[in-house]
């Protein structure tokens, strides 16, 4: 098989988990892999397949015109690798892979992790009610074209049927993880002195990209309520960063994003994680990273109630679940955990082995590996 993958993530990964250079690496030991993607280290050069790289300085993927124009690029490089180097299938981030698809004719399998309309309003972007109903079709043109589609969940594919898609192109798993990565020791003691947080001071985080559907603001109301210290870490849209900073308490401390390579030691600093997420579309039927990374790590996670994920696991016995949008809940649950060391040690060690058997990475990237195989064994029959 001749394959080129494409991912919106960078190469290597700066801000967050790339599944897709995984899956990549994966594919290559027994087939010509060819990925497409944004970086920013030109030495970078990954064993075993072929790395397209797109440039894009200072790259801002809250800023929609920056975003279109980077999948715009994404697109023509996909599409010219597409056509000089014959592939077989394209695979990844479903706009680019899609109009590579319409251009060079290869046959496609689209990564549909979420419905665009419902991430557009969750960014608080503009004219909703207008621009929401837009991008909802042209997803669904692009997963009838799809010879395959791959999204996160059971409540996912459910939804994909109601908007017209076969179900027998449809196929899900969580995203995953690196569990092991997560886990390993590193050197942690030098976090909450760079933070100014003092040692035997109980810590509550975040970590991730900041919308409204992440519940951010919920959290930084009940961290400054029960007066604890709260870090968080990640961005979002600048006007929404703003706002949530002119309610945060004297203790919150804001980083911006830190690199991937660095996340596991500062949740090895936290007591307490927490990830508020608000109900909605999207959050019931996708499976974030961040909880599941925070589990992996061992610590005590607290999580909004949400359809997908909370089939998954256990309420207080290897998270604590809270209903969604409730700050009171949420107050409790951070004042429960922060009197009982005990109910902390249990919930991370709990946690721990429930991200090693259900959330790591490479359950997914068999999922996506089969069903990369089956297209193209069912194209070359044609």
């Amino acid at each position: 098989m001749k394959i080129c993958l494409v991912t919106e993530e960078y190469i290597p990964p700066v801000k967050r988990f790339s599944l897709t250079l995984k899956i990549a690496e994966v594919l290559s030991r027994e087939n010509e892999v060819h990925l497409v993607a944004i970086s920013f280290d030109r030495d970078y050069k990954p064993k075993g397949l072929i790395l397209h790289s797109v440039n894009l300085p200072n790259h801002d993927e809250f800023n929609l015109k920056q975003r279109a124009l980077a999948n715009i690029i994404l697109s023509y490089k996909v599409w010219e690798v597409c056509r000089k180097e014959k592939i077989d299938v394209v695979y990844g981030w479903w706009p680019v892979a899609y109009f590579a698809s319409i251009f060079s004719g290869t046959p496609m399998v689209a990564d549909m992790p979420e419905f665009l309309e419902k991430m557009y309003k969750t960014f608080k972007k503009k004219f909703p009610m207008i621009i929401g109903p837009i991008l909802r079709n042209f997803q669904i043109i692009v997963a009838k074209r799809s010879k395959a589609i791959i999204t996160e969940s059971k409540e996912a594919k459910e939804e994909w049927v109601k908007r017209g898609i076969k179900s027998s192109k449809l196929h899900y798993r969580p995203y995953g993880i690196e569990v092991d990565f997560f886990n390993s020791q590193m050197n942690v003691s030098r976090i909450k002195k760079k933070l100014g947080v003092p040692k035997k001071e109980l810590l509550v985080m975040y970590h991730g990209d900041i919308g409204h559907d992440d519940g951010v603001d919920i959290l930084l109301r009940a961290c400054k309520e029960v007066d604890l210290w709260c870090v968080v870490i990640g961005d979002g849209p600048e006007d929404y960063i703003r706002s949530l900073k002119k309610i945060a308490g004297k203790k919150t401390i804001f980083t911006g994003w830190i690199n991937y390579s660095e996340i596991p030691a500062y949740l090895k600093n936290c007591d307490i994680y927490a990830a508020p997420f608000r109900s909605s579309e999207y959050t019931n039927t996708t499976y974030p990273l961040k909880q599941m990374e925070a589990m992996a790590a061992g610590k005590a996670v607290i999580c909004s109630r949400l359809k997908a994920f909370s089939s998954t696991v256990e309420h207080k016995k290897d998270i604590f679940l809270v209903k969604p949008g409730k700050i009171e809940e949420l107050k409790i649950a951070i004042k429960t955990l922060a009197d009982n060391k005990k109910l902390r040690l249990k919930l991370g060690k709990n946690a721990h082995q429930t991200a090693i058997k259900k959330f790591g990475w490479e359950k997914r990237v068999k999922v996506d590996i089969g069903v990369i195989k089956e297209i193209y064994n069912l194209e070359i029959r044609k």
